[in-house]
C-alpha cells in the first residue's frame, strides 16, 4: 500500500501552522509523503491524501491558490485518489468555506472523498465542546482524537463492492417533468448509462415535502418523522436501499430550491439511524446564466461533509440553460451525458 500522502501548503507566517504542524507530528504515521507545493501535487496522484491547511487571520493560505490554479489546469492530476480534509483557522470563520473550496478543486482533478471527510478547528476549539464532554476529554485532546479517527478512516478506507446491478435513485423536485432542463439532461444521462445500472426516479414536488422540525435526538431515532409525507411512506426507504443518489438541481437565486433543501435536513433521520452507509452521490446542475459551481459546493458539504455520502470523481454535471428544455439545444449536449454516464458507470458498473 502506498503511504499516506499529506497535502500541507504551509501559511505565509510560520506561527499560523504551529497547531495544525503539532496535530500532524502527533497523529500522522512516519512514513507519509509530505506535500507542500504546488508543483509537487502531481507525487498525490493515486495515493490516499489528507489536505492539511491552516489558514491565517485573513481565511487565506497563498500556496493553498497556488495548488487551486494547477488543480483548474489539469482535470487528471489527482486521478485515482482518495482524500480527506483538516482545516485549522484562527478564528470562528473560514474553515468549512476554505474546505469546501478544496474539495471542489480536487474533485474536478479526480479526487473521491471519504464519507464526512472534514474535521475543522476554529481558533478557540468551541466546536469540539461537546464532543470533549462526550469523550471526558479537553477541547485539544477531542480535536486530536478526532484527526487521528480520520486518519485511520482514510487510510483503511476501500470503496465499497456494489452487488450487481447497482442502483442509482434520481431525485428532483420540479412541477415541470417535460420541459426541466434538469430532467432533461438526465434522461439523455439515463439513456447512454450501460445495462448493468437499475436506476429509479423520485420526484419531490413543490411543496409535497416538509422540512426537518429539528426534533430530538431520541424522538428522531425512536419514533421517526412525524410528518406523513412522501419521505415517511417511501423516501427514506428508496435513499436508503439505493447505492448512489443523483440530485437534479436547478440554480434558484444561486442556490438550491426549498424542496431540495427540504430533503437534504429531512435526511438527518437516516444519518441519526445508521442508514446513510456511505451511497455515492452524484449531481446534475443547471444554472440559467451562471453559478453552477455555487451549487456543487452545497451539495458536496451537505451529503458529503455532514450526512455522509460518498463523492466519487467528478461527482457533478454543471450546464447552463436558461429556457425551457434549451439544454437539449446546447452544443455536445449528448457528448456531455455520454461522458458522465461513463463516469457514473465507472464507479457504479466498472469493467473488470
Amino acid at each position: 500500500m502506498n503511504p499516506l500522502a499529506i497535502v500541507a501548503p504551509p501559511a505565509a507566517k510560520r506561527q499560523d501552522n504551529k497547531r495544525l504542524d503539532a496535530l500532524l507530528r502527533k497523529h500522522l504515521p512516519p512514513d507519509a509523503l509530505l506535500i507542500e507545493q504546488a508543483e509537487d501535487l502531481d507525487k498525490a496522484r493515486g495515493r490516499h491524501i489528507l489536505f492539511a491547511v491552516s489558514l491565517d487571520e485573513s481565511g487565506m493560505n497563498a500556496e493553498l491558490d497556488a495548488m487551486k490554479r494547477r488543480l483548474a489546469r489539469d482535470p487528471s492530476l489527482l486521478h485515482g485518489s482518495t482524500g480527506a480534509l483538516l482545516v485549522d483557522g484562527p478564528g470562528d470563520l473560514f474553515t468549512k468555506s476554505v474546505a469546501r473550496e478544496i474539495v471542489f478543486y480536487t474533485n474536478r482533478a479526480g479526487c473521491a472523498f471519504i464519507p464526512k471527510a472534514l474535521v475543522e478547528g476554529i481558533g478557540d476549539l468551541y466546536n469540539f465542546e461537546l464532543r470533549a464532554q462526550l469523550l471526558d476529554t479537553d477541547l485539544a485532546s477531542a480535536y486530536g482524537y478526532h484527526l487521528a479517527e480520520l486518519v485511520d478512516r482514510l487510510q483503511e478506507d476501500r470503496p465499497p463492492l456494489l452487488v450487481p446491478p447497482a442502483r442509482l435513485l434520481a431525485v428532483a423536485a420540479t412541477s415541470r417533468m417535460k420541459v426541466a432542463n434538469t430532467v432533461c439532461f438526465w434522461e439523455l444521462v439515463r439513456e447512454a448509462l450501460p445495462a448493468p445500472l437499475e436506476t429509479d426516479f423520485m420526484n419531490l414536488g413543490k411543496g409535497q415535502i416538509a422540512d426537518c422540525r429539528g426534533c430530538s435526538y431520541a424522538a428522531c431515532t425512536e419514533r421517526g418523522c412525524p410528518d406523513r409525507d412522501l419521505m415517511v411512506e417511501s423516501g427514506f426507504d428508496r435513499v436508503a436501499q439505493a447505492d448512489a443518489l443523483l440530485v437534479l438541481a436547478p440554480n434558484l437565486n444561486d442556490g438550491l430550491g426549498p424542496d431540495l433543501v427540504a430533503f437534504i435536513n429531512r435526511l438527518t433521520h437516516l444519518a441519526n439511524t445508521d442508514r446513510i452507509t456511505g451511497q455515492w452521490l452524484y449531481a446534475i446542475i443547471v444554472s440559467g446564466y451562471s453559478g453552477s459551481d455555487l451549487l456543487a459546493r452545497q451539495l458536496l458539504n451537505a451529503f458529503c461533509l455532514n450526512k455522509g455520502f460518498r463523492l466519487p470523481p467528478y461527482f457533478a454535471a454543471m450546464v447552463t440553460a436558461n429556457r425551457p428544455r434549451a439544454i437539449l439545444e446546447r452544443d455536445h449536449i449528448k457528448e456531455r451525458a455520454r461522458l458522465f454516464a461513463r463516469q457514473i458507470a465507472a464507479t457504479l458498473a466498472p469493467v473488470d
